[in-house]
């Protein structure tokens, strides 16, 4: 990651891929199972036979019959304001406000997904993936905070995880008022 090197911590990377490679091997066997076919079969004929509809009370069959592309808009207007609100609030954000407001990022890129084929693919590409970087880069300071707690149990501390949490609030910066420039594909 990023360079660094720890000799130290060769064992516990070892443990933590032999993990991942175990728990990734019995998600796949899980995806074979008859339990989970049977499930994908029971949805599937949910929603073909329209079971679903049952859900709804009286006068709630009407909702569905809206078209859905002005609700779209207005969902991702809101979830766009969230954003402005939270990530223009303060002149500098510190690692902890990105951190803490990473939740939410998440669920405007999946309330993006899910509308985003209502919309023009060329405009849409570029506008999500700046906020996609954006998100992937806040990720990486809960890895520098893992090489930390990591190197705290081997006693060490390294200077370079400083520089480096510098470098991508700089960074941040840059691409938060990039992404938040960019005309919403929506408009």
């Amino acid at each position: 990651l990023y360079g660094f090197t720890y000799e130290e911590l060769s064992d516990f990377e070892k443990g933590l891929r032999r993990a991942f490679k175990r728990e990734g091997s019995q998600f796949a066997e899980y995806l074979k199972s008859a339990s989970y076919n049977l499930k994908l079969l029971h949805f599937s004929r949910w929603l073909y036979l329209k079971e679903w509809r049952l859900a709804f009370k009286e006068g709630g069959g009407q909702r569905l019959k809206k078209e859905i592309f002005p609700f779209a808009i207005r969902q991702l207007q809101h979830q766009l304001f969230d954003i402005k609100r939270h990530l223009t609030g303060k002149d500098e954000l510190t690692e902890n406000d990105y951190l803490s407001y990473l939740p939410r990022m998440y669920r405007t890129l999946d309330i993006g997904l899910f509308f985003g084929s209502l919309f023009e693919n060329k405009k849409r590409k570029p506008y999500r993936q700046r906020w996609v970087d954006l998100v992937a880069s806040i990720e990486l300071f809960k890895q520098l905070e893992f090489i930390r707690r990591a190197l705290k149990t081997e006693d060490r501390i390294d200077e370079r995880l400083e520089r480096t949490e510098k470098d991508i609030l700089e960074a941040l910066v840059t691409m938060r008022t990039r992404a938040l420039e960019e005309n919403p594909y929506w408009n």
